[in-house]
């Protein structure tokens, strides 16, 4: 769309085209015909898109100048065009905010917001929703320091838009270390039935994977605050008392494990969090399992154990590290 906009810019300013390869000393000889064809094409790929739904993309950056500009182009390369992206910068001290700068300034497309004060993931997730344009359809949910294969948005539009009844759908993840090399995969359940089978002994959907519909988000409420970690998991469960969940079946994202992540640098506390978060919804008849009460009630075992062993334990049995095939990669 910006190449067409740009030639037909060019077309109306009256400037001729150069096309060095022809021999007409250095001028290409305009076809009127193929420019109304052109104009034609350029004014349909508009109305598609400008009636494609908008998918507002939210990422918190936290001192995040390491990984921003993989994350925010793979946004930008998206085969789904009709998307924002909202990054609210919450009070970094390194070059976040100048990178947040110079991309807004390359495309629209890229929506900088900045919280004086470092007011944590959570608000600054809350935030994001927020400063969201009014018109938005869908929420695509990003960290900075992830990466988006470039149909994610794509397929999640096209999932929800024919499942009016699911509130989001998320994906399958590639493990990626602090290089960008892929070291693993993590696969999810898809169906929703599956979901709801073990949503309450583990969180069977990766954050930054998901798409939430508006619609569902404003029924049910935003990240909950009081839940510094874990606070994904509580909103997943309080969607699926109310709608369907899916997930895709394809790698969406490559994840990114890093010594400074929270999982690897909090275990213990977002265990507490997960057992807390699974208390309020283990017994009730429409989550009732009786495997998944006595995995909560082994789960407080792991509070006992040294946190390396815990997270050892913890990568052992949740990221695969079998070499991802082909067209995962």
């Amino acid at each position: 769309m910006a190449v067409c906009a740009e030639l037909g810019r060019t077309r109306r300013g009256g400037l001729a085209l150069e096309n060095k390869s022809a021999g007409t000393g250095g001028r290409a000889a305009l076809d009127p015909f193929n420019i109304v064809v052109f104009d034609d094409l350029c004014s349909a790929m508009a109305i598609s898109a400008d009636s494609s739904p908008l998918v507002s993309v939210v990422m918190p950056a936290h001192n995040a100048e390491r990984y921003l500009c993989e994350a925010l182009d793979s946004v930008l390369v998206q085969t789904y065009a009709r998307l924002e992206i909202i990054v609210v910068d919450d009070g970094s001290s390194d070059s976040t905010w100048q990178i947040l700068e110079r991309y807004a300034a390359a495309d629209p497309r890229v929506r900088p917001f900045s919280n004086e004060v470092n007011r944590g993931i959570v608000a600054s997730r809350n935030r994001a929703f927020a400063e969201a344009s009014a018109e938005a359809r869908y929420f695509a949910v990003l960290d900075s320091d992830d990466v988006c294969m470039p149909d994610r948005i794509a397929q999640q539009v096209e999932f929800l838009e024919n499942h009016p009844g699911h509130a989001l759908v998320g994906g399958n993840t590639l493990i990626i270390d602090e290089s960008s090399a892929v070291i693993g995969e993590r696969r999810y359940p898809s169906a929703d039935a599956d979901l709801r089978r073990v949503i309450t002994r583990y969180n069977p959907i990766a954050q930054p994977t998901v798409m939430i519909r508006k619609a569902a988000l404003e029924e049910v409420g935003v990240y909950d605050e009081r839940f510094p970690r874990c606070q994904d998991y509580d909103l997943w469960l309080r969607m699926c008392a109310r709608y369907s969940i899916a997930n895709l079946p394809e790698i969406t994202l490559k994840y990114r494990i890093s010594s400074t992540q929270g999982k690897s640098t909090h275990l213990k506390a977002s265990l507490r969090y997960t057992i807390q978060i699974q208390r309020r919804w283990l017994f009730r008849s429409d989550f009732f399992r009786p495997f998944n009460v006595c995995y909560w009630v082994a789960e407080h075992a792991l509070l006992l154990l040294p946190e390396a062993f815990t997270l050892a334990l913890f990568k052992w049995m949740t990221y695969r590290s079998s070499k991802p095939s082909a067209s995962g990669s």
